[in-house]
């Protein structure tokens, strides 16, 4: 019907054009790379927090965190240097999908010409908080949240500093696992993804 229609166009998007003639040709190269990749319907935050103690087995002193502000899905990747930001970027939307929204510092990995040329190829969109605003960006706060988790299992697991990732890291796992009630009852990545995620190995382990 007409009705069904209308809401198709209004729910999908029709991003590709024909510019040269109204036959459909066959690319070897696709000149619209943003058709290709898989997007997240949500703005993502990110936050770049440190520690004093190289983790074990990487030596990473610096995580970056990232958490979707719809879904709250978060995720968490190990750096030695704040120039690695841009793999981090690159890996969750590979990972996860291209977000709509970027919200991160005005800090220069940040907002770099090798990040710049990744959210324009994408189409995302990019939003800076203010300097000393920490509030702005809602990566801190859920962050906030990941930091308590990872205290209290180092603390009662009796485990050694060099340890703090690791625990980010299954901090991070079991919080994306847990149901929650500003998402109607489901986890974050059924919240993403659709599909019922399996909890066995945190039963077990």
């Amino acid at each position: 019907s007409t009705d069904v229609i209308r809401k198709t166009f209004d729910c999908t998007t029709q991003l590709a054009r024909m510019p040269n003639s109204e036959r459909l040709k066959r690319h070897f190269k696709s000149p619209h790379p943003a058709l290709n990749v898989l997007r997240r319907d949500e703005p993502l935050a990110t936050d770049t927090v440190y520690s004093d103690t190289p983790a074990i087995f990487g030596g990473e002193q610096i995580a970056q965190f990232y958490v979707g502000l719809r879904t709250q899905v978060c995720d968490v990747y190990g750096i030695k240097s704040e120039k690695q930001f841009v793999n981090t970027l690159a890996d969750n939307i590979r990972e996860r999908g291209a977000m709509n929204v970027l919200n991160s510092y005005k800090a220069a990995y940040q907002i770099s010409k090798k990040v710049l040329e990744i959210l324009r190829s994408l189409y995302i969109a990019a939003n800076q908080s203010e300097p000393y605003h920490q509030n702005q960006n809602k990566a801190e706060n859920r962050y906030g949240m990941v930091k308590r988790w990872i205290n209290t299992i180092m603390n009662l697991s009796g485990c050694i500093a060099a340890a703090w990732f690791l625990c980010t890291e299954y901090g991070v796992h079991v919080i994306n696992h847990l149901a929650s009630p500003t998402l109607k009852g489901k986890t974050p990545l059924q919240a993403l993804t659709g599909q019922t995620p399996d909890i066995s190995q945190l039963m077990y382990f």
